[in-house]
């Protein structure tokens, strides 16, 4: 036998196998098989790792997790597949179950791999700090009630009687206020505004309350409003009678008295074109009637006040002035000048002005009116409105205006 064993063997040695294109495109097609189930075998194993890190953090981060919970989600994350048989060089098997836990054993869903990769579970690392709040947070989830500031500002804190007061708040969210105004008032406004009836300090404070929890917040700082007085703008007056002495004329005065004497300013409005920054003020009225004269004040605060009263006039001053003249020579009329510069001895200036405010005329002596020409000897001016203004001095040597238009007719 061994001499035929001998045979087949030098027989065999000297056989010749031919090269075959067909063979070698064969075997690289299983060679590129292998390689894409290695690559199958490592997305497998990436997939499982994810899961179970999903597990274990659900797990630490939701104390209320259940185990049906775990379980859920591990169903979640398994793999919907047919079970997949891994076959190892070590015949081991590997069977990775479907959802029923059901092993297979149909061969056309295996994957042979050339070698068994285990899979690893990850390891987490849990500080103390992360421990400690672990174990301090609570297995119920409770609301916290959250801290509220009932501060606020004042705008204006310091103002006179009558102005207007501003608050604004500082928290605004999910909130409702009380305010109190430390003179018996209230008000609910995030934003209000108030005014005071009178004047003094007032002390402010707000309550703010959470609308979710109930929670009060009464602001202990005090913000304190002071309402700063106003000046006395009340006022007296008495008139004079006109009267005449040794053919001086004596003026009839109205006379004025603010009764506050102490203020920084008065400011006089007589309701006839007039004006006075005096305390106690006297001027003449040209006309007879009732005028509305106003007093308005300022104290040493800068606070301002105002008072108006109707001023009856029974003696005015009258300059009997008319109202037109005709420069013709008839002698009726020719010359203008107030009538009652003619009777009276007294010192004055008189001019006349034309609508453009230039003055065409001027005069200081009784028996020089105006004859209707520019200076009284130059060319004719021409017919219509003039204006005309007077100053006299009374017995004291004060001087007083006086102001009336008067019609040029030819």
């Amino acid at each position: 036998m061994s001499n035929l064993e001998d045979i087949i063997k030098q027989k065999v040695d000297q056989f010749d196998v031919p090269f075959n294109e067909a063979h070698w495109e064969a075997m690289e097609a299983k060679l590129h098989a292998i390689k894409m189930a290695k690559i199958r075998k490592n997305i497998f194993i990436a997939a499982g790792v994810i899961t179970i890190i999903s597990v274990v953090s659900i797990f630490l981060y939701n104390p209320k997790t259940t185990p049906e919970q775990i379980s859920n989600h591990t169903n979640e994350a398994t793999i919907n597949s047919s079970p997949i048989k891994v076959n190892s060089n070590s015949d081991k098997e590997i069977v990775v179950k479907t959802n029923n836990n059901q092993p297979t054993n149909n061969s056309s869903q295996e994957l042979k791999l050339e070698k068994e990769t285990p899979i690893q579970t990850p390891t987490i690392t849990i500080d103390e700090n992360t421990q400690k709040l672990l174990a301090e947070t609570p297995q119920e989830n409770k609301i916290t009630s959250r801290t509220l500031s009932a501060e606020f500002i004042v705008y204006n804190n310091r103002i006179c009687l009558g102005e207007e007061v501003s608050f604004e708040v500082i928290e605004r969210k999910n909130v409702t206020y009380q305010w109190s105004f430390g003179d018996g008032t209230t008000s609910t406004k995030a934003n209000p505004k108030h005014t005071y009836l009178n004047d003094g300090v007032y002390t402010v404070s707000l309550t703010v309350t959470d609308i979710n929890s109930g929670k009060n917040v009464s602001n202990e700082v005090k913000r304190a409003v002071e309402i700063l007085p106003l000046p006395n703008a009340e006022f007296s007056s008495f008139e004079e009678a006109e009267k005449h002495d040794d053919n001086k004329l004596k003026y009839p005065y109205t006379s004025f008295v603010a009764k506050d004497k102490e203020l920084e300013a008065y400011t006089w409005n007589f309701g006839n074109g007039q004006t006075d920054s005096q305390h106690n003020p006297k001027i003449i009225f040209d006309k007879k009637g009732s005028f509305k004269t106003t007093l308005m004040v300022r104290n040493s605060f800068g606070c301002v006040n105002s008072l108006s009263k109707i001023i009856t006039i029974d003696f005015p001053f009258n300059l009997f002035a008319p109202n037109a003249f005709s420069p013709n020579y008839d002698g009726e009329n020719d010359t203008f000048i107030p009538k009652a510069l003619l009777a009276w001895d007294v010192q004055f200036e008189m001019l006349i002005k034309n609508k453009a405010g230039d003055v065409v005329f001027k005069s200081t002596d009784k028996y020089n009116g105006w004859n209707g020409k520019l200076n009284n000897t130059g060319a004719d001016l021409d017919p219509g409105i003039y204006f005309w203004q007077v100053i006299t001095f009374d017995a004291d040597g004060n001087p007083h205006q006086h102001f009336g238009k008067i019609n040029l007719i030819k």
